[in-house]
């Protein structure tokens, strides 16, 4: 599109006033003139800690990045499991984990293009299945243009979990057994033994069909 102002208008009927409006700018696209790498300096992080973060930014023509403002989010979201259990499902079914997310207190760079956050997490309960914390992290340069990067990682358990591996695809035919594997965690992410306590439920559905409008 040319540059310069531009207006937005979204109607629901033509003849009628613009249901809402807005102006916004078109000027010439602007590269990333920095890079950053970003990263958690430990791998056993849990609840109730802090998550300790670097960043080391430089200017692409090769000057450290230094007092370059930085920003971002801390989120905490269920895991899809452990990497060393594939298949194994952690949590009760009827308890999901409701993603959850916080910005942290804005820092900056040294001299040196560094810096080293130190973010608390946001307080949940133990769910009892592993959590995934993701860093959003965003470093702008002088012309205030941000550069975003993202860094993932797998929590420590926060306490003993129980995971449940089906040994069947989706569905049990009728009249064959329904088997499992049952593996008990400790809170160094091990398998671990201990007693455990199941319970076997039959759920019944009663449908209503019904039509409506053909």
């Amino acid at each position: 599109a040319p540059r310069g102002v531009w207006r937005l208008e979204v109607f629901a009927d033509l003849k009628a006033d613009a249901l809402t409006a807005k102006t916004f700018l078109v000027e010439d696209f602007l590269p990333e003139r920095i890079d950053f790498v970003t990263e958690f300096t430990s791998d056993d992080i849990r609840l109730g800690d802090s998550a300790d973060l670097t960043v080391d930014a430089k200017y692409l023509f090769g000057a450290p990045g230094a007092d370059l403002a930085i920003e971002g989010e801390l989120r905490l979201r269920a895991a899809d499991g452990l990497a060393d259990f594939p298949g194994y499902v952690f949590g009760r079914h009827d308890q999901p984990f409701d993603a959850v997310m916080d910005s942290f207190a804005p820092a900056r760079t040294d001299s040196e293009g560094k810096a080293m956050l130190s973010i608390p997490l946001p307080e949940v309960d133990d769910p009892g299945r592993p959590l995934e914390l993701r860093a959003t992290v965003r470093v702008a340069e002088g012309s205030g243009r941000p550069v975003e990067r993202q860094v993932t990682q797998v929590m420590a358990p926060a306490s003993t979990m129980i995971g449940v591996k089906p040994l069947f695809d989706d569905v049990v035919a009728e009249g064959t057994e329904a088997r499992f594997n049952l593996l008990g965690i400790g809170p160094d992410a091990k398998a671990l033994p201990m007693k455990v306590r199941y319970t076997v439920n039959r759920i019944e559905t009663n449908y209503q069909w019904y039509q409506q409008g053909g």
